[in-house]
């Protein structure tokens, strides 16, 4: 009786442990940013970005559940010696978004609507909204 006792405790241990390990490698197919270390892993291997792709990409993990006015991104391409044309800014923004979207996709395998979601504003809508469409993990 004992030891159908012990050997059924057993198998549930076995069972819980089995399923935690499952839950952890399917977190691990989702893009991992190492606050401390400011980097980004995905599957055991590091992306690397370029400086002005890598603090975009910061950005929106930092607002990953909130859609963005494309506006508020202005201030990470704005160089604070230089007086700079909106124009230009703009134009320096969605070069950035655009070859983070296709970073993003040829890592991840995935479409550019799943991996940025973009909305008009409901109060203006010539104002364009995005979002970070995919999950990203953040360890402290």
């Amino acid at each position: 009786m004992f030891w159908l006792l012990g050997g059924f405790i057993l198998l549930v241990i076995i069972l819980i442990v089995r399923k935690t390990a499952i839950g952890k490698l399917k977190k691990s197919k989702s893009i991992i940013y190492n606050n401390k270390t400011n980097t980004f892993i995905y599957k055991q291997k590091p992306i690397i970005f370029e400086k002005e792709l890598h603090s975009l990409f910061v950005f929106l993990i930092n607002n990953q559940n909130q859609f963005i006015l494309l506006d508020k991104i202005n201030e990470l391409f704005t160089s604070g010696d230089i007086q700079e044309s909106y124009i230009t800014i703009n134009k320096r923004r969605d070069t950035a978004v655009n070859k983070l979207i296709f970073t993003l996709k040829t890592v991840l395998n995935k479409e550019k609507s799943e991996i940025i979601i973009e909305r008009k504003n409901a109060k203006d809508k010539r104002v364009k909204e995005i979002k970070l469409g995919i999950s990203v993990q953040v360890i402290e």
